[in-house]
């Protein structure tokens, strides 16, 4: 019997292999990719299956008892192990406490300057949603109150009257390339600055009252035999040429999972606002079973999150995220 946990240390040792390495290796990101509760938490249950057949054993058994119950008491020790593993990977994705910044239309509309070094911004992949459902769509972000709303791919969101309600708001539209920006805060610029195989990439420059925030909105590629290591060496360096300055944040669609080697390439000097602020469930997509966290704001000094979270429109593949940042 001692044979049979085997199939759950194997599954324990993917989960230790993959946190290491995460997707440093392309031939090994895949495992990085699993949900961590598809491992940790089917091993904890076969180990405690094991557990329990061992002591079964041990009783009924004069013949077994000795070596059943020595290989009960390491079942014991693996089942802890599995058990602290789980947990703490759980909370490495789950905090305590309700996003505040998650604010109903009956609250009113936040005003740009309720606290002069915040500046609050929501972003999310509408993906090109169909037109019939877009205005819900639309409503559902506008009724979060941001100061800034950054949609990727909106496509018909504006149509049907949806440009007139933005700006009934208080919102101005500006655009950089697929990336569209709803903002209460005065702009500088807005210009895409890469669009290649599937890749794209856009500007935004908001003059808030706490100073200037540069954004870079992100939309990167979803297949996975794609190498994310060598995707985003490649796209630190091309962006690197068309814009030498790095923004204060990144935020956007990563396809790339929070705590992944390869957005060191990137944003070596930013952190992930959710490892820093963040409130409730972490993941965003897909959005009814939001396993994992591939919608990322990446956010580097002087400026910091305040708060992050994510929130359920009701529709579309994403879930959206909103990050409230404070100028040091």
């Amino acid at each position: 019997m001692r044979w049979l946990k085997l199939p759950a240390l194997a599954a324990l040792a993917v989960v230790v292999y993959s946190e290491l390495a995460t997707d440093r290796l392309a031939s090994t990101q895949i495992l990085w990719w699993i949900p961590r509760s598809m491992l940790t938490l089917p091993a904890l249950a076969w180990l405690l299956a094991m557990l329990a057949a061992t002591a079964w054993t041990a009783r009924r058994s004069v013949r077994l008892r000795d070596d059943a119950r020595a290989e009960a008491h390491r079942l014991v020790w693996w089942s802890a192990a599995a058990l602290a593993l789980a947990a703490a990977l759980f909370l490495r994705d789950w905090r305590p406490g309700q996003l505040r910044a998650a604010r109903g239309e009956t609250e009113g509309p936040r005003l740009v300057g309720d606290s002069p070094g915040e500046i609050r911004l929501v972003h999310w992949n509408a993906a090109c949603l169909a037109l019939p459902i877009s205005a819900g769509a639309l409503d559902a972000l506008l009724a979060t109150g941001a100061d800034v709303i950054l949609v990727t791919d909106q496509c018909w969101m504006l149509a049907k009257g949806g440009a007139e309600r933005v700006r009934a708001r208080g919102y101005e539209i500006v655009q950089a390339g697929k990336f569209t920006a709803f903002t209460r805060v005065p702009v500088r610029e807005a210009r895409p600055l890469l669009a290649s195989r599937g890749r794209t990439v856009g500007r935004f420059v908001f003059v808030a009252r706490a100073g200037e925030l540069v954004v870079d909105a992100v939309d990167l590629p979803s297949e996975t035999t794609l190498p994310r290591a060598q995707l985003m060496r490649t796209l630190a360096a091309e962006l690197s040429a068309a814009e030498p300055a790095k923004p204060d944040l990144y935020i956007g669609d990563f396809n790339i999972t929070r705590g992944s080697a390869s957005l060191r390439a990137l944003a070596p000097d930013h952190l992930d606002s959710f490892l820093v602020a963040g409130r409730g469930w972490g993941g965003s997509y897909p959005r009814t079973a939001p396993f994992w966290a591939i919608d990322l704001a990446l956010v580097r000094a002087p400026w910091s999150a305040a708060e992050y979270g994510v929130i359920d429109l009701g529709t579309g593949r994403h879930r959206a995220q909103a990050v409230t940042l404070r100028r040091e």
